[in-house]
């Protein structure tokens, strides 16, 4: 059963800006080690960067509690599977908020182009 669903769309440049302003904080305060490793594997990391941001935003909005209750950017985690489909981990204070409101799984739907980056999320809970 759908709990919740969210959406949200990153200007790459917005990504960019802030890597350029403090790039060591701003991966830090956002990304996970996994994450980053992964976006520096390509030529163009900011892509990869922008739709994890824009991923993260996603999930929380499937929660409905946004910001609130101490969760961390680095409590969601995009992975991806051996055929390169995107995941989510929570971890955290996000994995606690998934816990209380009964989800259990939650899927992610990532697309960038030239200018923009967007996430799709889903949040399930049993029926």
């Amino acid at each position: 059963m759908v709990y919740g669903i969210g959406i949200d769309i990153v200007s790459k440049n917005k990504i960019r800006d802030a890597l350029r302003r403090n790039e060591k904080a701003f991966l830090k305060f956002v990304f996970t080690r996994k994450e980053i490793e992964y976006a520096h594997k390509y030529q163009d990391a900011v892509s990869h960067l922008s739709v994890f941001f824009a991923a993260k935003e996603a999930v929380l909005k499937t929660f409905g509690t946004g910001w609130k209750r101490g969760v961390k950017l680095t409590d969601i985690e995009v992975s991806h599977t051996l055929n390169g489909k995107p995941e989510i981990n929570l971890s955290g204070n996000a994995r606690k908020i998934a816990q209380s409101l009964g989800v259990f799984r939650m899927l992610i739907s990532l697309s960038f182009e030239d200018s923009y980056a967007i996430a799709s999320a889903v949040a399930l809970r049993p029926i």
